[in-house]
């Protein structure tokens, strides 16, 4: 079975040359809807127009099958029974992508660098959190946290993942952005891979951990994380105050080390 293959919700744009799109059969729920409302209303049963491939739009908004509203706007209740049937684009992540992890070594630096960037160019397609800060931030992240993934569940505690996510923090990420950005949610979501138990995504799926990781230090600084990320320093204090939190044993000091070591290959020697 191939752990490349996750689904991902509204990404055409995203999939490239190399990846399957199959959208998610809607159309028979959207005429059903429709033929429910028209014979209540008495009026005619008419099909819908064809509907067309859903794509990512640069500026994030979704376009394709909800594009011909104009022609449905008397319809507005079937409209809404179409939103909210469950819409899928089912792709195959590139070979190159770190899947899964299951520790006892740390990963290579660059390759995760490169999984990371990935991951950060579907959450938000025009780029702004492809930087090298945020790409820092979460390499730092899962040097402190694991030795860049030498452990995936923390002994003795609760923590899990390369970046050490505590279990009702992917509840609360999860039902935070489902109110406040829920598209931005579906992205990461994207990675979640439904074909392993909810337990091996939280601990071993590399891409969703990562976003989900990413989501929390967006939540936690309600939006503002990114101009926090101007220097080691300050990134090691973001991670003390949003991650660590005063009462953990973490120091920026140690952020530091951990990072130089791992990250950015140098030793502290003071």
């Amino acid at each position: 079975m191939n752990r490349n293959r996750l689904f991902c919700p509204a990404q055409a744009e995203l999939a490239a040359s190399r990846k399957s799109v199959v959208l998610v059969p809607a159309l028979l729920f959207m005429n059903l809807a429709l033929a429910v409302l028209l014979s209540i209303q008495g009026g005619p049963q008419t099909s819908l127009p064809a509907a067309e491939p859903v794509a990512q739009a640069r500026d994030g908004s979704v376009t394709g099958l909800f594009s011909r509203r104009e022609h449905l706007s008397s319809f507005s209740a079937a409209l809404e029974a179409m939103k909210a049937a469950p819409l899928a684009l089912r792709i195959d992540l590139p070979t190159w992508v770190i899947a899964e992890w299951y520790g006892g070594k740390a990963m290579d630096t660059a390759e995760l660098r490169r999984t990371l960037d990935y991951v950060t160019k579907v959450l938000y397609p025009d780029g702004r959190w492809s930087t090298s800060e945020v790409l820092n931030l979460l390499l730092e992240t899962a040097a402190v946290e694991t030795a860049m993934g030498e452990i995936v569940r923390q002994k003795n505690g609760p923590a899990l993942s390369v970046w050490q996510i505590l279990g009702f923090n992917f509840e609360g990420i999860r039902s935070y952005f489902a109110k406040r950005d829920p598209l931005l949610l579906e992205r990461a979501m994207a990675f979640y891979n439904p074909d392993y138990p909810e337990e091996w995504n939280r601990i071993h799926n590399i891409p969703w951990t990562a976003a989900m990781s990413l989501l929390y230090y967006e939540k936690a600084t309600q939006g503002k994380f990114m101009t926090r990320l101007n220097s080691l320093e300050s990134r090691g204090k973001l991670w003390k105050q949003i991650y660590n939190t005063p009462l953990g044993k973490g120091t920026v000091k140690r952020y530091k080390q951990r990072a130089r070591e791992y990250v950015h290959m140098e030793v502290e020697t003071s």
